[in-house]
């Protein structure tokens, strides 16, 4: 596999999701794609973590090649996203990250050394900063890293 090429895998409450692309001097192209729905009655059925690596086994062998880097997704519904707003406008960037690491702990709904968080979007204006905060529970990032163990394989970033 060329060098540039990365797998996103978003791992969600109906389906996991595979996209590979890779980067071409024309711009991006897909390399391949795929989609697994949990194989089970209803929506509302409880998936355990034995399908869920099961299916991943079945989308991930349609995956060609060796792949280097590793995108993984985890649902919506278990990330928490907050727009921290009038943080001092003469921050550097370094300060930026304590600022942000000092919200977190006011903002995120559970406590933020039990988290995994970073920040983006950052907007910079006369009156202020502001950052869009991403963060999810570590227990829940290490469940979703867990299911690729049996496949060797270790996500890049989350």
């Amino acid at each position: 596999m060329a060098k540039n090429q990365v797998v996103s895998i978003d791992i969600g409450t109906n389906a996991i999701k595979l996209v590979q692309l890779e980067q071409t001097a024309s711009g991006l192209r897909l390399v391949s794609a795929g989609i697994e729905l949990y194989p089970r009655e209803s929506a509302t059925e409880e998936i355990d973590e034995q399908t869920i690596r099961q299916t991943l086994q079945k989308l991930w062998n349609k995956v060609h090649g060796r792949v280097r880097f590793v995108v993984l997704s985890i649902p919506r519904s278990l990330v928490t996203s907050r727009r921290l707003t009038n943080l001092p406008p003469a921050a550097t960037d370094e300060q930026l990250t304590s600022l942000v690491a000092i919200q977190a702990e006011t903002e995120l709904p559970f406590r933020a050394d039990s988290a995994v968080y970073d920040y983006h979007d950052v907007r910079r204006t006369e009156k202020g900063i502001s950052v869009e905060l991403i963060a999810a529970r570590r227990e829940t990032v290490q469940e979703h890293l867990d299911y690729f163990k049996p496949l060797g394989i270790m996500p890049n970033a989350v």
